[in-house]
């Protein structure tokens, strides 16, 4: 996802594939909502990372991305973390701005911490398009 121009993976070729038993790719982020603060001028996006899939000793960052239609996706400003294996986490994560009307997407990367460098990412979430006002 990040040295690809950020399209979308079909880690198995099998279309949307949420969760991996195998832990082989990270979980795939459920986008639950999202609401705007026109005091913070920041919209707060709530999803889970499920417990499918999660290894202990790893860090799981959820990244957003703005759906531009007829473009390449855009990424946002604001991700959420989980460390290592457990049940599904709910995390809060927060964009600046007025993203309602917009549709966006999550993805997952995994970061081993005992080695220096492996990131992989999850395929897409399935969209969330935000209420326009």
């Amino acid at each position: 996802m990040h040295d690809n121009g950020i399209q979308n993976a079909d880690w198995y070729l099998d279309g949307y594939t949420p969760a991996d038993d195998t832990g082989r790719m990270p979980p795939v982020a459920q986008l639950l909502d999202a609401r705007y603060d026109a005091a913070t001028n920041h919209t707060s996006v709530q999803a889970t990372i499920p417990g499918t899939g999660r290894k202990a000793g790893f860090l799981y960052q959820v990244d957003l991305f703005a759906v531009v239609p007829g473009a390449s996706k855009v990424q946002l400003q604001g991700s959420g973390f989980v460390n290592g294996a457990g049940e599904s986490a709910l995390i809060t994560m927060n964009v600046q701005g007025d993203l309602r009307g917009q549709t966006i997407v999550a993805v997952t990367s995994a970061r081993d911490a005992r080695v220096l460098y492996n990131d992989d990412t999850s395929e897409e979430s399935l969209p969330l398009t935000i209420p326009p006002p």
